[in-house]
């Protein structure tokens, strides 16, 4: 590739179709939340705050149901792909879904503290070479080899030469594809996809990247990646911005009742142009009030048909997903719902619980609260309910 060549033509690919067998989580590794975010979203908002990178495929599993409730899904530089059995399997299917560029970038879903230098250090790589290259470090300790089938030593590995593989992993696309497919057509386990051009006979470089760049594959690697996350943001200090929304609406027609994405039984629900959520309406502004996106009203027009009776979570996660655009995280919420009817503390849990997912918050991040007027004015008479919300967000 000559130098006259722009770096547009590089696209990602995350392969984020694993199921995290040896992190023992419910939940695939990727959707655990670590310093605020699931580690795919730190992951995928890297790669998002480069601009070289103008497309990012990310290859799921068949039966994933976590991606679509994420803040970044729905940005319009992401595509997915159904993934494989094996991380081969899902870059080739990637590969195969991709556009016809002359590069492509791989980088693991669980690597969530690539450093922003380190990524454009391995991006300068489309300007200067034919094959690509990885991210490694230098090994540092001893390394012993066992003997076959048990744990003695069996001799130490001279570390000079050896270098520990990281992500990204920079490649022409083609070659890589042809690579890989050769591989797989033969059968060939492989863990990387610079063993496939090594196969292939091609010798990819090494660019040196830092050791924080770890890869979260056991329980303990989470808490490590949790301290190199927060060191990151604190380094860098924080603008704190406080947002605070409040919307009413009066009871009438035959809607469900709904808040904070709880159907919540009474004899009426609340009229508006979308599901009536008045909590997460007050919570939507107060997020975008912060990130000074305007108003509730001017992002979702009730004079657009798109968003008749739209599920408000849904509003709530576009307006998160463009907030997280501009590298803001969310710091807690508060939420008060002004009501004299129905009851709302039997559904706090749950409300909570909605909140933290659409947000990638933990649920110690998030408050609510339920008062009455005390039988004053138009919600002490039981014609509407209130909501006021206050958010804080941080941004690095």
């Amino acid at each position: 590739m000559g130098n006259n060549t722009s770096l547009m033509d590089v696209i990602a690919i995350v392969p984020a179709a694993g199921i995290g067998s040896r992190m023992q989580s419910k939940r695939p590794k990727q959707y655990l939340i670590v310093a605020g975010k699931t580690i795919l979203e730190h992951t995928l908002n890297v790669l998002l705050q480069n601009i070289e990178i103008k497309k990012i495929i990310v290859a799921l599993h068949p039966e994933d149901v976590y991606f679509n409730h994420l803040s970044v899904a729905h940005n319009l530089r992401i595509t997915t792909v159904t993934g494989g059995k094996w991380r081969a399997n899902s870059v080739l299917a990637a590969l195969q879904a991709a556009p016809p560029v002359q590069w492509v970038l791989i980088h693991d879903a669980a690597r969530p503290c690539l450093r922003s230098e380190d990524l454009e250090r391995i991006l300068r790589l489309t300007l200067s070479s034919k094959i690509g290259g990885i991210l490694a470090i230098p090994v540092r300790d001893t390394i012993k080899q066992a003997g076959d089938g048990n744990n003695q030593i069996h001799a130490s590995i001279q570390r000079k030469s050896l270098w520990h593989a990281l992500t990204p992993q920079l490649f022409p696309l083609k070659l890589l594809l042809n690579c890989l497919q050769r591989v797989i057509d033969l059968g060939k386990n492989i863990t990387d996809e610079a063993s496939a051009l090594e196969f292939c006979g091609y010798q990819p470089e090494l660019i040196k990247g830092h050791s924080d760049n770890v890869k979260i594959t056991y329980p303990e690697d989470l808490a490590l990646a949790e301290a190199y996350l927060s060191t990151k943001v604190d380094l860098s200090g924080h603008i704190m911005r406080i947002g605070h929304g409040f919307d009413i609406h009066a009871f009438g027609g035959i809607r469900p009742l709904i808040l904070c994405g709880v159907l919540i039984p009474n004899s009426q629900g609340l009229l508006a142009h979308s599901d009536g959520d008045v909590a997460l309406h007050a919570l939507t502004d107060a997020l975008i009030g912060a990130a000074a996106l305007g108003d509730i009203g001017t992002l979702f027009s009730e004079s657009n048909p798109l968003y008749a009776g739209i599920d408000s979570r849904f509003l709530l996660r576009e307006v998160f997903s463009r907030v997280t655009e501009k590298n803001y995280q969310i710091g807690n919420v508060d939420i008060t719902i002004i009501a004299q009817i129905p009851k709302i503390i039997p559904y706090i849990t749950q409300m909570r619980i909605n909140i933290s997912e659409d947000l990638c918050i933990n649920q110690d991040s998030v408050n609510i609260k339920a008062t009455t007027t005390e039988k004053l004015g138009c919600i002490g008479r039981k014609e509407g309910i209130a909501c006021e919300a206050v958010l804080l967000l941080k941004k690095s």
